[in-house]
């Protein structure tokens, strides 16, 4: 009563199908108007048990779907992950096959040199040990490298194994 008048305040409503049928927003508005309502009426059990579960619904629903636009979130990062993964894992297969096929092609064309090498000493008529000595280190050579390929082979498929072990130098005679 304000000099003699009196103020009629209008109580809040409650939308239909509050407040499953309301945005956030509504339904955060809709808990404010209840809250007021609560305080103006000084915390009056019949107000309070009136507006108390109409309060808790909002913030559940509010919550609720939090929990569902975290849970789809969620999901579509865990999926993104998967994909992410499966390229990866073809790339590195790849990469891998390449590799192994490169490092016989290696092998064979070393192998190869190494035998036009032993033909032309064969076939051909050595008589200085200089010569000699050159065919024998050119021969030695190959061989090495034809060593330190397959040992740098079997390092890498050791070593995808995750199990490093140490390997001698091939170069040391």
């Amino acid at each position: 009563m304000l000099a003699g008048k009196m103020i009629m305040r209008e109580a809040p409503t409650i939308a239909e199908n509050y407040p499953y049928g309301l945005s956030n927003k509504d339904i955060e508005s809709d808990i404010q108007s209840y809250s007021r309502e609560i305080n103006l009426n000084k915390g009056k059990p019949t107000v309070s048990a009136c507006y108390a579960p109409l309060i808790q619904l909002g913030q559940a629903e509010i919550q609720l779907r939090l929990a569902r636009k975290t849970l789809w979130i969620s999901i579509s990062i865990g999926f993104l992950s998967l994909i992410i993964s499966c390229v990866a894992l073809g790339l590195s297969y790849s990469a891998n096959h390449s590799s192994s096929e490169w490092e016989e092609r290696q092998i064979d064309l070393l192998k190869d040199l190494n035998l036009n090498i032993e033909q032309l000493a064969s076939e051909a008529d050595v008589n200085s040990g200089f010569q000699e000595q050159l065919l024998f280190d050119l021969n030695s050579s190959v061989e090495r490298l034809i060593e330190e390929i397959v040992i740098n082979s079997n390092f890498e498929s050791e070593s995808s194994n995750n199990s490093i072990q140490p390997i001698a130098d091939a170069t040391a005679d």
